[in-house]
């Protein structure tokens, strides 16, 4: 291959949501942005001001510690509008008709782009990048969403400056992964998203079922569109740790680790828990610790409050958020992992691939035509319910119990087939093929 294509370049990552923004999509930037670090090129990201995430999305400084120091990281400020929590900012016609603001607000957001909330960001986002492209020229723009405001920066450069671009769509755009109907504002977006496909190098999908109905809906852009899957990051993962701190004799515990939303089946996970410690005299002092964040507020529902009082007694526990760098005493405290995850054959979740990097049983309950199947088939500690309910559920548990009570004979076996899916094995072969692309 020509030298020319190895050779070092500038590229501008654009990520609203990059490290401190706790979000589980700050990972697949920051790991993206490592991996450019490590093959030699020069980084400038462009993302939100610190004050987005410590006051209004919610922050964890120590995700900057994964930012190499090379990495130039250009912050641009966003308007908080609806979500500002300080009163003392508030302007005086929302203090004094606070929805027919908010309807305004709304209206005002997605007249130049058609995104809610993140739209506003476009013109500084956008100010911004021809600035730094002025004063270090730009090679090439990845840019991930969502929030898709993110994708306005390399269309801008793309059209201002000829910079070639990649799109990194974690979900999709156009559709609702979790039930294949067109995402708010559909309508609006199908000519942005045509237009971006008609310019770009690559767009990027984290599976072939999502990436196939773009191929299909964008024939002419078909060779275009690729699938980077996800996967677990060695960084914050220690398999060698896990492994290390098995606590055998000691009170056992059930692991979900993921995000808590309010679609998410906390009371049937809740009943199939109580079922289990019933059926096993084994699990009668166990724990069920659910491990993540409580929607995107960070907030138990009402009703998910109820559940975590009514199951309490049962050892049902609602830890909330663990900082990603001590994931791994998380498993490691664990036993058995439970694996629930709404949506069908669009979505396969970025936790599974750390679930089965762990090498320990994991639980699952699933919707028959689940992504995430694909990664859990093969995982010789793969308990799976046999239908969506609650006796089903707590009957894998209960497989998984025989399991673990094996020994650990089968961890060596179940970690090895987890390694394979780290986030850089599916990164770097899709970074080399689009450096390879690239003019000389």
């Amino acid at each position: 291959m020509d030298q020319r294509f190895h050779e070092p370049r500038h590229v501008l990552y654009v990520a609203w949501a990059f490290a401190p923004h706790q979000g589980p999509g700050v990972y697949r930037p920051l790991a993206t942005v490592a991996e450019l670090v490590r093959a030699g090129h020069r980084v400038t990201v462009l993302t939100a001001d610190l004050d987005t995430f410590d006051l209004i999305i919610g922050g964890d400084r120590t995700l900057l510690d994964d930012v190499a120091d090379s990495v130039r990281v250009v912050r641009v400020a966003m308007d908080p509008l609806e979500r500002d929590p300080l009163l003392n900012r508030w302007p005086n016609a929302r203090i004094r008709r606070p929805k027919r603001w908010a309807a305004r607000v709304r209206d005002d957001q997605t007249q130049s782009f058609p995104e809610l909330v993140y739209s506003t960001w476009q013109p500084r986002a956008e100010a911004a990048a021809a600035r730094i492209h002025e004063v270090d020229p730009i090679d090439l723009v990845i840019a991930t969403g969502n929030p898709y405001v993110d994708y306005t920066v390399p269309l801008r450069l793309s059209v201002d400056y000829g910079i070639p671009f990649v799109l990194d769509d974690r979900d999709s755009w156009l559709l609702n992964v979790y039930t294949g109907e067109p995402a708010p504002l559909a309508d609006q977006t199908l000519p942005w998203l045509e237009f971006a496909l008609s310019r770009a190098l690559r767009m990027w999908f984290v599976n072939e079922p999502i990436a196939q109905w773009h191929r299909e809906r964008f024939p002419q852009y078909a060779d275009r569109i690729a699938v980077v899957e996800n996967g677990w990051d060695p960084r914050f993962l220690d398999i060698d740790q896990i492994h290390r701190d098995r606590r055998p004799g000691s009170r056992l515990v059930y692991t979900y680790v993921g995000t808590v939303s309010s679609t998410f089946p906390l009371r049937l996970l809740a009943e199939a828990w109580r079922i289990a410690r019933h059926r096993s005299a084994e699990l009668s002092d166990a724990e069920l610790r659910v491990v993540g964040s409580f929607g995107h507020g960070g907030h138990l529902t009402a009703e998910q409050t109820a559940i975590a009082d009514e199951y309490a007694r049962d050892g049902l526990i609602l830890t909330g958020r663990t900082p990603k760098h001590q994931i791994t005493q998380v498993y490691a405290e664990a036993d058995v992992l439970v694996f629930l995850k709404e949506g069908s054959a669009m979505v396969t979740s970025g936790k599974v691939y750390e679930y089965v990097a762990t090498g320990l049983p994991i639980v699952s309950m699933l919707d028959a035509q689940h992504d995430a199947r694909r990664i859990l088939d093969g995982y010789p500690r793969w308990h799976d319910a046999r239908d969506y309910s609650e006796r089903a559920l707590s009957a894998a548990m209960l497989e998984a119990l025989d399991d673990m009570a094996q020994g650990e004979r089968h961890f060596a076996a179940a970690a090895e087939y987890g390694a394979r899916r780290s986030r850089e094995a599916h990164l770097r072969p899709a970074l080399a093929d689009v450096f390879a692309a690239l003019r000389p």
